[in-house]
């Protein structure tokens, strides 16, 4: 009966509290980078939007794995906030240097920068978690 005292009891309530809050501030941004991070991958998938009729395996391979990576790493990195903004850093600079040879130098923001936003906050998540 000793375990049931007022003060004990005040004590456990401040305790409850307090990881709530934490724990309620956290997941913004626990799930922001993810979240975001699957967005993009269903923006990379719209590029299938984009093939031609008659189109080759070799197209439909090159419209439907950048957004499958993304979509499968993130999958992957759920719960590793460190490896998954490493990841997305490589990942940022292989879309990168492929776009610079493959695509026009004015459409890489669109692709570099989504990337570099996710690894961003993703980077933040990982700190974050330390603190708490």
């Amino acid at each position: 009966m000793s375990l049931v005292t007022p003060s004990f009891l005040g004590e456990y309530l401040v305790v409850k509290m307090k990881k709530k809050h934490k724990k309620h501030v956290h997941s913004a941004l626990y799930y922001a980078p993810r979240v975001l991070a699957l967005i993009v991958g269903l923006f990379f998938l719209t590029m299938l939007f984009d093939l031609k009729p008659g189109f080759s395996v070799c197209n439909f391979l090159g419209a439907f794995l950048p957004g499958l990576i993304i979509i499968i790493a993130i999958i992957l990195t759920w719960n590793k906030p460190r490896r998954a903004s490493l990841v997305f850093a490589v990942l940022t600079l292989i879309y990168t240097v492929m776009g610079f040879v493959y695509i026009q130098e004015n459409v890489i923001g669109a692709i570099t920068l989504p990337l570099v936003i996710v690894s961003a906050l993703l980077i933040l998540s990982a700190k974050s978690k330390m603190f708490i």
